[in-house]
């Protein structure tokens, strides 16, 4: 990897990680000052609405990954036409897409009552759906500028304007809440910032490329376009597979259990998807920088596989830290933030955990095959198993079984067995580094391993102490600074002598100024 490619990858995640942390810090409070403010209930429409959108993203069609592919090229080359010609196509898709979002979204409306399961009734609950809609569509029709942005390496600039608006989100929500408790006002300020967020951001991307407005466009050819839409099946393949793994476990909840429950659940969620959201950021940003090397001639297939694996062993590294500290802390944290009547079983949180540390530990795998579309073309159908044998089996497990909450988050397991665990590694290996995959399955299974052991370890210690001594501020400050001591301290004997460990340290020192 070049310097200037690993510069650009280390601006970018520098810039993700403070945009990521400064919106999971601020999501944290507002959802304590929501929790203080309005009733479960509306904690647990909040989820499930969020979830019903999420499915409707599908109409996305994999366009976005479809347009990424295709712009590394022309970037690479400096093909100012060819790029105009892209987004233009992506501009019109993208309006399309924002439609057909509205449009069914609204048409799904009378099907709200199949799925809602609550204690009391909520007023306006149909308007409250409608803005969340609304909230969802403004982006297809402003922000498809974002993947120039993406695919330029220049995904700082974007996180730039994120966090400027995560902080204005924040100041008119919690203020909305605090003064009104109206649920609807704090949905439309909602709908008003991402309204203006997007605008800001389409109108640096149109001055920092003026050539989107004067350029004429090319001609894309028919074997060009046809590549698009060959990406563009992947993509939505691939789209379906992660968002019926990922979105519908809270419909499923809320249809079979209880949709107050669903708004416990967010409470994890929130800290869950907080650190897969850093740890994605992290690696998504070295997608472009693969994409880009994988385009010069003089990289061999060799020093690829030597880049990917010190990718994948950072990756494990970065995915244990996050991992055992879950395991460990999650519910005494649960328990000291909103109250021990939200905290769910300890069972249900190690699956979860178990499916947060299989899919961190793909970050490395996705973003090479993201550099390829071939690849993801090739290995197409996987989402689609997974998701059909993710939705089956939750709704089996919580249907006809006492498992509850249990089995839903069991069918997520089950389909990553199935599939993301080992077919995407296989294709990687099998076309790209034409090696055998069990190197890969012998290396994965002693990491899962390492991870295994240690998050057992740390569980132990921490509810050792919490029995002993009880739980608050001061003891769960103890056990955050054991765990990390504990888990560092592991991680640093095992991986100390490898080329990644060495890696790591040396860009650490490289940005703390310490070596040139």
């Amino acid at each position: 990897m070049s310097e200037g490619r690993t510069s650009k990858a280390i601006r970018n995640s520098k810039y993700a990680l403070i945009m990521k942390f400064s919106e999971t810090l601020l999501a944290f409070v507002l959802r304590t000052v929501f929790i203080h403010t309005l009733s479960t209930v509306y904690l647990g429409l909040n989820g499930i609405f969020t979830n019903i959108l999420t499915v409707l993203s599908l109409m996305d069609l994999g366009v976005g990954s479809a347009i990424s592919f295709s712009l590394y090229k022309p970037l690479a080359d400096n093909d100012r036409a060819r790029i105009v010609a892209l987004m233009q196509l992506y501009k019109k898709l993208y309006r399309v897409i924002g439609l057909l979002v509205c449009g069914i979204g609204f048409l799904l409306t009378p099907f709200l009552k199949h799925i809602i399961n609550l204690p009391e009734d909520v007023p306006h609950i149909y308007l409250i759906y409608w803005l969340n809609i609304g909230n969802t569509a403004i982006t297809y029709f402003l922000a498809y500028k974002r993947t120039l942005l993406i695919a330029d390496q220049r995904s700082y600039i974007n996180y730039q304007n994120a966090i400027i608006f995560k902080f204005t989100r924040f100041a008119a929500l919690a203020l909305i809440l605090i003064l009104t408790h109206n649920f609807i006002l704090y949905l439309a300020a909602d709908i008003l910032n991402t309204f203006v967020s997007n605008l800001v951001i389409s109108r640096k991307v149109s001055k920092l490329y003026p050539y989107l407005k004067s350029e004429k466009p090319d001609t894309l050819s028919k074997e060009e376009t046809g590549k698009i839409w060959k990406y563009m099946k992947a993509g939505l393949f691939n789209k379906i597979g992660q968002t019926v793994v990922t979105s519908t476990d809270n419909i499923v909840i809320s249809a079979f259990i209880s949709t107050v429950i669903v708004g416990y659940y967010s409470n994890y969620l929130l800290l869950i998807n907080g650190v897969e959201t850093v740890t994605f950021l992290i690696f998504s940003n070295i997608t472009s920088s693969v994409g880009n090397l994988t385009s010069a001639k003089d990289v061999s297939i060799h020093k690829t596989k030597e880049i990917f694996q010190v990718i994948q062993t950072i990756n494990h590294i970065i995915s244990t830290i996050a991992c055992v500290g879950l395991v460990a802390l999650i519910n005494p944290f649960i328990e000291l933030w909103v109250g021990k009547e939200c905290v769910l079983p300890q069972s249900a949180i190690i699956i979860c955990i178990i499916n947060l540390y299989i899919t961190l530990n793909t970050n490395c795998i996705s973003n090479f095959m993201g550099a390829q579309g071939e690849l993801y073309y090739i290995n197409r159908y996987r989402p689609l198993i997974e998701a059909v044998i993710n939705l089956a089996t939750s709704i089996v497990l919580v249907k006809f079984t006492n498992l509850g909450i249990v089995g839903v988050f069991l069918g997520t397991t089950v389909s990553f067995l199935f599939g993301r665990i080992w077919m995407d590694a296989f294709v990687l290996y099998k076309n790209w580094f034409k090696e055998k995959f069990i190197h890969y399955v012998i290396d994965y299974s002693v990491k899962a391993l390492i991870t295994a052991l240690l998050s057992v370890a740390c569980w132990l210690a921490c509810n050792r102490i919490i029995g002993a001594l009880g739980i608050n501020i001061l003891v769960f400050a103890v056990l955050v600074m054991l765990v990390i001591v504990i888990t560092v301290a592991v991680l640093i004997l095992v991986y100390f002598k490898t080329d990644a460990f060495k890696y790591m340290i040396n860009m650490i020192l490289t940005k703390l100024g310490r070596r040139k």
